[in-house]
């Protein structure tokens, strides 16, 4: 009989292990993880023992105190290693994510796991925090609206008061199981991969200032792609019915989810979304920039073969097309940009999305309306305004950047998630009605109430229009 080997089989995890591939990405392992490889290496290259004999309590403690890319590269480095790690998948990634630096925050990765097409049809469902949890561990306690919120004049809006310390609306419960963790590090994955060509569209008018992301910087990122991948696979689909238009104001889900997002939050989202769309133009170039990019004897024909649109306008709305196909697919092909023609990425995203040119991106005006809301009420309540997020020409700061400026700075988060929100079509009709009377009897008080709205804090907890 042919002697057993008893000698570790190292292994290529690669196809194993998709979701871990790394993507060119450099300097991710922190000192810790690789001083726990190389230990490992050494001892299966000497008379040492290695790392795959410990006890395998041992080692999950091992994986548990490495971040998620780190835990991933020891896992395919020998098979105990590897069938250790998918037995006690669950428990390691889970075990991670909460002190990963790399993915924090990490309420805003659980949200994007917990998505479903059910949530639509709750009219609070796509913009406030589901409760989500695993087996019995509670992963994220869910949303709570603030309670100036529910304590507003309309009377149906007040029934979500459940007592004088809180108000809440009944919270969505999303239950995870095994199959979301690879969904998770699938999710992490695009993250990184957005947080690697970030920088480079980002400082695309100031090549001067190019710069790695602080981490805090970066952890704005984060929370920004969180919100655009839950923003996307809401309303840039196919499972929301042919929406109408943005109004200030009005109770359209997209606004509500804006409004959200406090002052800071929703300028990240837009220093990001206007990225994002230089990322998309570079992959979808306009017939004037490929003019500018080739021969003069190149015919008027194969330039229109090249670029997409004839016009600003027709380009414009190819770009804001595109846009749709949210953060894992545009990622995908503006990293594979050499290896598509025009021709073939139209007919690719045909095939795979009929119904993508049914209509553009909303995000940009849901964006715009929140901001002109909280701009017109800012300035008639003389508080402080927050920064345009749509600022043309973009300067090298500012949004997911900071500012430099501690005046600016101490305006991330002068206007409170919450504002103007409205989730009952049904009572816009009767709160114009309401808002008059109401204005009336507090007209005797206009003066005072005008003062102690004055200041940031008035501006946000009164007279919302409800």
């Amino acid at each position: 009989m042919a002697a057993v080997s008893t000698m570790s089989t190292s292994v290529d995890g690669s196809h194993l292990f998709p979701w871990g591939d790394l993507g060119g990405t450099t300097n991710l392992l922190p000192s810790s993880s690789l001083t726990a490889i190389l230990s490992f290496v050494v001892g299966t290259c000497s008379s040492c023992p290695g790392l795959e004999t410990l006890p395998g309590e041992l080692i999950l403690e091992i994986f548990k105190d490495l971040d998620v890319v780190s835990a991933v590269i020891l896992a395919t480095t020998c098979k105990r290693l590897r069938q250790l790690f998918i037995n006690h998948r669950s428990h390691i990634v889970l075990s991670i994510l909460p002190s990963d630096p790399e993915i924090s925050p990490v309420d805003g990765l659980f949200q994007v796991a917990a998505m479903d097409p059910g949530d639509l049809s709750i009219p609070w469902g796509t913009w406030l925090y589901k409760e989500v949890w695993f087996r019995r561990k509670l992963l994220c306690p869910g949303g709570q609206l603030p309670v100036w919120v529910c304590e507003g004049r309309n009377p149906q809006r007040a029934k979500f008061k459940t007592n004088a310390d809180e108000a809440v609306l009944p919270l969505g419960v999303a239950c995870l199981g095994e199959a979301d963790i690879d969904r998770l590090l699938e999710i992490s994955k695009v993250a990184r991969g957005w947080e690697r060509i970030f920088p480079r569209f980002r400082f695309w008018q100031h090549p001067e200032h190019a710069r790695r992301l602080r981490p805090h910087e970066a952890v704005r990122l984060r929370r920004a792609l969180y919100h655009w991948m839950r923003y996307d696979y809401y309303f840039h689909g196919d499972r929301l019915p042919p929406p109408g238009p943005l109004e200030p104001f009005g109770s359209d889900e997209r606004c509500n989810f804006v409004r959200m997002l406090d002052s800071g939050e929703a300028s990240e989202l837009a220093d990001l979304w206007i990225t994002v769309k230089a990322a998309a133009a570079s992959l979808c170039p306009s017939l004037t920039a490929v003019r500018l990019d080739v021969e003069s004897s190149v015919t008027e024909e194969q330039l229109t073969g090249v670029a997409w649109g004839a016009t600003d306008h027709e380009h414009s709305m190819s770009v804001s097309t595109m846009l749709k196909l949210g953060p894992e697919r545009l990622l995908y092909y503006i990293e594979h940009a050499h290896d598509y023609s025009k021709a073939r990425l139209v007919d690719e995203i045909c095939r795979q999305r009929p119904s993508i040119e049914s209509d553009t991106e909303s995000l940009t005006t849901a964006i715009s309306v929140v901001y002109r809301e909280r701009y017109d009420h800012c300035l008639s309540h003389e508080a402080p305004v927050p920064p345009s997020p749509f600022s043309s020409p973009r300067e090298p700061f500012g949004g997911i950047l900071d500012w430099g400026e501690e005046e600016l700075e101490s305006l991330r988060g002068s206007v409170m998630a919450g504002f103007g929100l409205r989730w009952l079509a049904e009572d816009e009709e009767d709160e114009d009605e309401e808002d008059a009377e109401e204005d009336e009897e507090e007209s005797e008080d206009q003066e005072e109430v005008a003062g102690e709205e004055g200041d940031a804090h008035g501006m946000l907890a009164g007279g919302l229009g409800f």
